[in-house]
């Protein structure tokens, strides 16, 4: 709840702590996931990023595959982007394809 006003408010710092700790106690919350993204991407923090999706990513285990397939893709773009690891990057991305819905 308080990440959330944070949010609004456009203070990206107690938001990030306020989202995270929340994510941490409770992984399935899409919407929380986003509002933290924006605040780590007004924070420009890459490795703080980085390393919290991966916990995340842990976190959530098996469950709720949409969500783990979005934060796959957005690990991707940060290796390849922000922190020039390609490597990383392709790991990422084939990890989001074999999340990807089959038909």
């Amino acid at each position: 709840m308080l990440g959330h006003l944070a949010a609004t408010e456009d203070d990206a710092a107690t938001a990030r702590k306020h989202l995270e700790r929340s994510l941490e106690l409770q992984p399935l919350q899409p919407d929380a996931v986003e509002l933290l993204l924006q605040a780590y991407q007004r924070l420009n923090d890459p490795k703080g990023v980085e390393g919290f999706m991966r916990k995340l990513v842990a976190a959530l285990g098996d469950r709720a595959q949409p969500l783990r397939r979005r934060l796959w893709c957005e690990l991707a773009t940060v290796y390849e982007n922000q922190l020039g690891d390609r490597l990383s990057a392709r790991i990422a991305y084939d990890m989001a394809a074999r999340l990807r819905p089959t038909t």
